[in-house]
C-alpha cells in the first residue's frame, strides 16, 4: 500500500472501529484493499454473530462502512490529484469462503457517492 492508501485505511478503521467492535462484534475492523486497475477501494468485513442474531440483516453495518468509505474517498478526490480510486465496494463475508458484494458506489467530487 502507498502512504496515501494506508492513511485512508487507518482513518476508516478509526471512524467505524467502535461501531464494529461494540455493536457488531467485529474486533478486526474493516480490511481495506485497493485495486488500481479497477479504480476501486474494497472495504471487507465479517462474519459477525450479530448479523446471524439479527436474522441476516446487516443494513446498518453496510451503511456505516459505505458512509466512511465515501467520505474519505470524496476528501481524497478533492485534495489528492493522483488519487486513482473513484469507486467504493463494501464486501461482507458470511464466512471466509463466501464473500458478498453488499454495496457499491461511484465516488463523486461532491460530498456523496452515487449508485
Amino acid at each position: 500500500m502507498t502512504a496515501s492508501e494506508q492513511d485512508i485505511a487507518t482513518a476508516i478503521n478509526e471512524d467505524v472501529g467502535t461501531l464494529l467492535r461494540d455493536e457488531w462484534a467485529l474486533p478486526d475492523g474493516v480490511q481495506v484493499t485497493f485495486n488500481r486497475k479497477a479504480q476501486t477501494m474494497f472495504l471487507t468485513t465479517g462474519p459477525s454473530a450479530t448479523v446471524s442474531q439479527n436474522g441476516g440483516d446487516y443494513t446498518d453495518l453496510r451503511r456505516s462502512i459505505m458512509f466512511a468509505g465515501c467520505s474519505y474517498s470524496n476528501e481524497k478526490l478533492r485534495t489528492d490529484l493522483i488519487w486513482p480510486y473513484g469507486r467504493v465496494a463494501v464486501v461482507y463475508r458470511e464466512s471466509m469462503a463466501k464473500p458478498v458484494i453488499a454495496d457499491y458506489r461511484e465516488v463523486t467530487n461532491g460530498m456523496r457517492c452515487r449508485v
